[in-house]
């Protein structure tokens, strides 16, 4: 029923009460023989208890699952139980949301109904600052109330390069304020008990008997009988079964691609043919083909889902399922016919499909129709940022006139962009021209750059001034992700720069930290140690490996070992255990000593590299036991000690006298 309705508020649209599960999206339950009309009884889940009370306090709710998890009947159970009354707002699309959001007045007592909340977290839509109109601090009586794929949050805020960050940050920051409860698609014991209890509703107890993995909403909604159906049309005889699969598989991949709005016919059928070898194509052939494909699958709905004005759209199962890369003629066709709403999601997932070219065309087509400076801004990021195959001359070209544009029209976060870019492509005067212009715009960013530029040419005073400035007005926005295998990262909400991987972590600094490090270092001075130890300190205090490793080799310098033993405390406490092994690896060529005791700290952590580096350290002075005894201990995680096993063993049987062993001072 997505679409179908312009719902208002203060008593004018419905109440929660007055809509069923289906009227708000909830895929239908496929019918049994002797199952009373309307969807099954609500099977009660685990989240429930969370969900309700959440739903009370307001502001943005997301229930988060997997395709088929139950999410949206979920919700609107939720809103039933604890907020009937309210009226509901279930707005089309993410223009639709802004319009109705712009125009009337302020909300009360209302429910905005987001089924599917990534068609709303594109540019235009839902951002930071609507949520904050819809929602203000400390009010209850509005709820904005989500469903979101898991696999849709991570193509939103998951961002494997600079240019993916910049729309990354954009969901982020609506999502990071967010309440998110997750909901398994396989029900627990507790849920599974309690269906039993309903077990004299057909469709009910025909879940209970024939799901697989305890996945009851898979089976209700017949999720694997609609991807067993399109799989067997591709194996199919049948030319219009084949022909309704390569349907399918247009609109799978046309989702795949980034498009959140429904696919037009005109689009299918421009597009079905590149899926088929031998099949006929033809107006007929389609219209057969398009009728298999909206087929309602155990009498639920079909592969391929009917929406207004003759569009449609893929199950979302079969789009979470698919794997294979989108072909490349579903990007040509997108470029020609993508509603503006679509453009920046489509171009970042060109972005990530390698499709340079066609990413780049459809990010300047999103520029062109906007009137937005903030697009412009954006445009001109991702066009110089993305790219690993265009030139960095031509990236630069291509970005320098949206950025130039977006900053005569009053967006200072372009003068940021304009920056990094001269510094990157080596023009230090047109850098400090947009720092200084930026700067005066009051962009921190800029700031901070203006304030390094100063400090290379020697202007402390005017140097420390900027610095100080972007200390005293901007928030302390740091945040440390543990890096793991296989998994993609998340960009965190509040975070304006792409991640940066040091040690363990994926690092996400702001112009605050930048501030502090500098102003600590440009303080560094006769006269001013303490000054420069205070910034320095409260910089290592966010956790960042730079501010530590500048405030590690200021107390190593300056205060001697036994700073250089309270600065290891200090990293230990903070989680680091990498920047001490890493300010070992720094000094071990000019401060043998220090680099001895923080290695021997690290490896006190559990840091085996730690230890292979005390091996070559104990080598290197003859102690070919002691050297042998780290190489064994830091074997296990770095097989290459080997070697040097094999090394040391050779030059001891050269060299007979006793090892030199390094002790700590008492």
């Amino acid at each position: 029923m997505r679409g179908l309705r312009r719902l208002g508020r203060r008593g004018r649209g419905p109440r929660v009460r007055d809509l069923g599960p289906e009227q708000l999206g909830a895929h239908p339950a496929a019918p049994a023989p002797g199952a009373a009309a309307g969807p099954p009884p609500y099977v009660p889940r685990d989240v429930d208890p969370e969900l309700d009370a959440l739903l009370v306090d307001g502001g943005l709710v997301v229930v988060e699952g997997d395709s088929a998890s139950g999410k949206t009947r979920t919700a609107a159970e939720a809103a039933r139980r604890t907020l009937p009354d309210r009226t509901l707002v279930q707005p089309r699309d993410a223009a639709d949301l802004r319009a109705w959001a712009t125009t009337d007045p302020a909300p009360t007592d209302t429910v905005v109904w987001l089924d599917d909340l990534e068609r709303f977290l594109v540019p235009g839509g839902l951002d930071q600052d609507l949520l904050t109109r819809l929602v203000p601090a400390g009010r209850t009586d509005v709820l904005l109330l989500a469903t979101l794929r898991s696999r849709a949050r991570l193509t939103l805020t998951a961002a494997g390069s600079q240019a993916e960050a910049e729309l990354a940050r954009r969901a982020a920051d609506v999502l990071g304020p967010a309440t998110t409860v997750t909901l398994r698609r396989a029900f627990s014991a507790a849920e599974l008990d309690r269906a039993e209890t309903l077990r004299t509703d057909p469709r009910i107890a025909d879940a209970l008997d024939r799901s697989e993995d305890d996945a009851l909403p898979e089976r209700l909604c017949a999720g694997r009988s609609t991807a067993a159906r399109w799989h067997r049309g591709f194996d199919s005889d049948d030319v219009t079964a084949l022909t309704g699969a390569a349907i399918v598989a247009a609109a799978v991949d046309v989702k795949r691609a980034g498009c959140t709005t429904p696919v037009s016919r005109k689009v299918l059928a421009e597009l079905y043919g590149h899926y088929l070898d031998n099949a006929p194509i033809g107006p007929a052939a389609f219209d057969a083909g398009l009728a298999w494909a909206t087929q309602p699958v155990r009498g639920t709905g079909g592969c391929l889902l009917t929406r207004p004005d003759d569009t449609f759209e893929a199950f979302d199962y079969l789009v979470d399922g698919a794997e294979a890369p989108v072909p490349e003629s579903v990007w040509e066709v997108l470029l020609r016919h993508l509603a503006p709403t679509d453009l920046p999601l489509v171009g970042l997932a060109a972005h990530r499909a390698k499709q340079e070219d066609i990413g780049r065309r459809i990010l300047v087509r999103w520029a062109d129709s906007s009137a937005d400076p903030a697009v412009w801004s954006l445009v001109g990021a991702m066009l110089f940022r993305g790219g690993t195959d265009v030139s960095p001359p031509r990236r630069a070209s291509e970005a320098i006139p949206w950025l130039v544009r977006a900053v005569e029209a009053g967006n200072a976060d372009a003068a940021g962009h304009l920056v990094q870019l001269y510094r990157e492509t080596g023009d230090v005067d047109s850098m400090e021209l947009w720092a200084r212009r930026g700067a005066h715009a009051g962009n921190a960013e800029t700031m901070v750059a203006l304030g390094r530029r100063l400090i290379e040419r020697g202007e402390r005073g005017e140097a420390d001034r900027w610095l100080r400035k972007v200390i005293e007005g901007n928030r302390l926005e740091v945040e440390l992700l543990p890096l793991t295998d296989g998994l993609p990262l998340e960009v965190p909400a509040g975070s304006a720069r792409p991640g940066v991987v040091a040690g363990d972590f994926l690092e996400f600094s702001c112009p605050r930290s930048d501030a502090m490090i500098l102003l600590g270092m440009l303080l560094n001075r006769p006269g001013r140690h303490d000054e420069a130890e205070h910034w320095l300190r409260r910089a290592a205090n966010t956790g960042l490996m730079d501010a530590l490793l500048v405030y590690g080799h200021f107390a190593n310098d300056r205060k001697g070992r036994v700073a250089l033993g309270e600065w290891c405390e200090l990293a230990h406490r903070l989680g680091r255990s990498d920047a001490v092994e890493e300010l070992g690896v720094r000094l071990r060529k000019t401060d043998t000593f220090s680099a001895q005791l923080l290695f021997l700290s690290a490896a006190d952590a559990g840091r085996l590299r730690a230890v292979g580096y005390l091996g070559q350290m104990s080598e290197q002075r003859g102690a070919f036991d002691e050297a042998e005894a780290y190489y064994l201990e830091a074997e296990g995680e770095y097989p290459e000690v080997s070697r040097f096993l094999a090394r040391v063993r050779a030059a001891r049987a050269q060299n007979p006298w006793p090892p030199i062993r390094f002790r700590l001072p008492q």
